[in-house]
């Protein structure tokens, strides 16, 4: 079927449901208050969404359908603040300046299949619409940096390591995340294979390694905080660990490796940096009975959730 008409159908298909977001969400009669304005824009190339449409794309990337709707809740809430935040205060952004994934309609369609698309699409969609005008702000009533990740590795890490702006972030038990079945990573490399996805250009790691002779499991050494690797010292050059890992396809900064059959092999834990809310977590919390404000406030501390107009 021709790209345009599948992406035609789904619109007329979903007019209803953004016509609900357009005009706010239900308040305890069954009807529409006009809580949301639509002022707030990402741009997509030459396209524009308004903020709510956004938030529905970028919770399609990170999450399944089958998520618990309070979990749904707090990350509408966790990424609306992470978009009004960047915007600084104005009312359009790009979307490549923001740090957040999202799927089109086209991409959910091909994922969930195109009979589950209008059902799928309308349970985030609802996760939307009932928090919609919630952020998260800190004591100073400003957004704060919402940060999340997929899996932690069974604790999240402290926000001092950030900066002294980030007291909101505690370590905080996210125990049952190591029972996800995405947890671990194993992956191994030709000590050649590390060096070239390594290279910066410069020659200067791979004149290193030739001259030493040695496995790179020997002259690796790393600078662990509570878990996580924060740094990775080879040949006097440091690296840090969040370039390693992006270069190597590495999941997380906590990892720990070792020679294997003449390679290098990574054993990594949890899926992303570890800071803030992991979204694996949050919906274990929700599957216990917390409700989308108690996952917000257990994740992040001395906060304030508030509705803005």
């Amino acid at each position: 079927m021709n790209k345009k008409i599948i992406v035609l159908s789904i619109f007329i298909l979903l007019l209803p449901g953004m016509l609900v977001l357009i005009a706010g969400k239900r308040n305890e009669k069954g009807t529409y208050e006009n809580l949301y304005t639509g002022e707030y824009r990402v741009v997509m190339g030459d396209t524009e969404f308004d903020m709510e449409r956004y938030i529905i794309m970028v919770l399609a990337a990170y999450l399944p359908p089958e998520t618990e709707p309070e979990c749904l809740k707090a990350m509408s809430i966790v990424i609306r603040t992470t978009i009004l935040k960047a915007m600084n205060w104005e009312h359009r952004i790009d979307a490549n300046i923001l740090p957040l994934e999202y799927l089109s309609y086209k991409e959910m369609a091909d994922k969930w299949g195109e009979d589950n698309f209008v059902k799928y699409y309308r349970t985030f969609e609802e996760a939307v619409g009932e928090t919609s005008g919630y952020v998260i702000m800190d004591r100073n009533a400003d957004y704060i940096d919402a940060l999340f990740h997929r899996i932690s590795i069974g604790h999240t890490r402290d926000g001092s390591l950030l900066g002294e702006e980030y007291t909101y972030l505690k370590k905080k038990e996210s125990a049952k995340d190591i029972e996800s079945g995405e947890f671990q990573q194993i992956t191994t490399y030709s000590d050649e294979t590390v060096i070239d996805l390594l290279d910066d250009g410069s020659g200067q790691l791979k004149e290193q390694y030739a001259m030493s002779g040695l496995p790179l499991s020997y002259v690796m050494d790393v600078e662990k905080t509570d878990g996580y690797v924060e740094n990775i010292n080879m040949y006097g050059i440091s690296i840090r660990a969040e370039l390693f890992c992006k270069r190597l396809g590495l999941n997380s900064p906590s990892f720990v490796f070792e020679e294997y059959k003449g390679q290098t092999r990574f054993i990594v834990k949890g899926v992303g940096h570890g800071y803030g809310i992991s979204i694996y977590g949050a919906n274990e919390l929700a599957k216990e009975g917390y409700k989308y404000k108690d996952i917000i406030n257990y994740y992040y501390s001395d906060v304030i959730i508030k509705y803005i107009s």
